[in-house]
């Protein structure tokens, strides 16, 4: 049983992520203000998203290690209260009309770029003090942890549905984005006051090993703010020479490929397919993210069971690729098309939906909290976490430059197609992880 110090650290880091994702969303779901009622230019828009992904994903690559030195929850720290002035000050820029172009929209790119350096501190270092709070295992506690993300897009999509019905324009901007800096500002006193849940609860690693592993470090490093030992602690080098790093990196950038593509494209497929007015499409594309946060602590309960989490996760995403690729099918082929009908759209695409979200949601939770937590250990899960989200964040970048250039009028069926191929690459990535798991 885990003790209140423990369940505290996992609450309060919950808590955290999730309004960081909650802020993160701000400027997506304000976007259209931005553009019709601020004068800033779509390019610049889609641009400051492209910026903040990749500053975001190399951030999570070079910083993740910072956690495993110093203390996870000051970092955290550092990151919440960043992340919070940052992001007002860019409300109050992007207000001030430096989004129409010219010189002064370089200023909104530089806030945003360190808001994504900002916000890769949070993850590598929440993980890490989860991970402390844990004993051996704990996949379907880290999974259902996971759900945070997706929470905290949920909670910024409520919020912003209430702020901007009921305040229009300029003063609903503002308010979307001082509401997610509080709130970011509040639980930041609370991870502060964390403390180091004890020695006797640190997850080591199991069953991995570096396979040139440094020598071991005795000296102390401050972690949660006891003292605690260095215990082989990676270089940037020698985490990419760790056995299932690159292998859980590449399938993560997979699947954080679909997560995020279905994150940000489902809505305006819907509306583009089915002529739906954009309330509706958006309330219909919940439905993804409340299946991923069933998906997440099955698949990690399935995890804890089996003592393979490679197997659990490449069964996951094989599974997931054909209720991927038949939600553009269904509404395509006149056979599969059918006569029921769910809020406008063919019942079929729905439950489609929904099976791609609790297979996909259900891999992604488990390999961004216990598979890093397992391979990092207690010396470097930070670093680790920080790798492999990194990595995936990348993919992720990546596949919102792809799908405007494949064609979002008419190149929706290659689009399904490759996000589905992609779910299947993800699971031919993990094949050598499988075969030691069974031999």
């Amino acid at each position: 049983m885990l003790a209140v110090k423990q369940w505290s650290g996992i609450i309060v880091t919950f808590l955290a992520y999730m309004f960081v994702h909650a802020g993160r969303k701000a400027f997506t779901n304000t976007k259209s203000i931005a553009i019709s009622d601020l004068n800033m230019e779509a390019t610049v828009a889609g641009s400051l998203d492209a910026c903040f992904m990749l500053a975001y994903a190399f951030g999570l690559v070079i910083l993740g290690g910072l956690g495993d030195r110093h203390s996870s929850s000051r970092l955290l720290s550092i990151s919440l209260v960043s992340m919070g002035l940052l992001q007002i000050l860019f409300s109050e820029l992007c207000l001030a009309g430096f989004g129409a172009g010219g010189f002064k929209t370089a200023f909104l790119f530089f806030i945003w770029i360190a808001d994504g350096l900002a916000q890769s501190l949070a993850f590598p270092c929440a993980v890490k003090i989860v991970q402390s709070c844990l004993l051996n295992g704990g996949g379907t506690i880290f999974s259902i942890w996971a759900c945070n993300g997706v929470l905290g897009n949920i909670l910024c999509s409520l919020i912003s549905a209430f702020l901007i019905r009921s305040h229009p324009g300029p003063f609903g901007f503002r308010g979307m984005f001082l509401i997610t800096s509080a709130c970011n500002l509040v639980i930041t006193y609370f991870v502060m006051r964390l403390k180091s849940p004890g020695s006797h609860t640190i997850a080591e690693p199991a069953q991995i090993e570096l396979e040139e592993a440094p020598s071991v470090n005795t000296s102390l490093v401050e972690e949660n703010g006891a003292s605690v030992p260095e215990k082989n602690l990676m270089t940037l080098s020698e985490c990419f020479r760790t056995p299932g790093v690159i292998d859980f990196s590449i399938c993560n950038a997979c699947i954080k490929a679909v997560c995020y593509a279905m994150f940000f494209w489902l809505p305006f497929y819907l509306v583009s397919v089915y002529k739906l007015n954009p309330g509706k499409a958006a309330g219909l594309s919940i439905f993804y993210d409340v299946a991923t946060l069933l998906g997440g602590p099955a698949c990690g309960y399935l995890v804890d069971k089996t003592q393979k989490p490679a197997s659990v996760i490449a069964a996951f995403t094989i599974l997931a690729a054909g209720p991927q690729l038949f939600i553009h099918l269904s509404s395509s082929v006149p056979l599969l098309k059918g006569t029921s009908r769910f809020d406008g759209i063919p019942t079929s695409v729905v439950i489609n939906i929904l099976l791609s979200g609790f297979f996909v949601g259900g891999v992604l939770n488990v390999i961004s909290g216990a598979v890093c937590a397992k391979i990092g250990g207690h010396g470097s899960t930070s670093r680790v976490t920080g790798v492999i989200d990194g990595i995936g964040s990348l993919g992720a970048a990546l596949t919102q430059i792809a799908i405007p250039l494949i064609g979002v009028e008419d190149g929706w069926l290659t689009i399904f197609i490759v996000l589905a191929g992609l779910l299947l690459l993800s699971a031919g990535t993990l094949f050598r992880i499988i075969r030691d798991e069974w031999l």
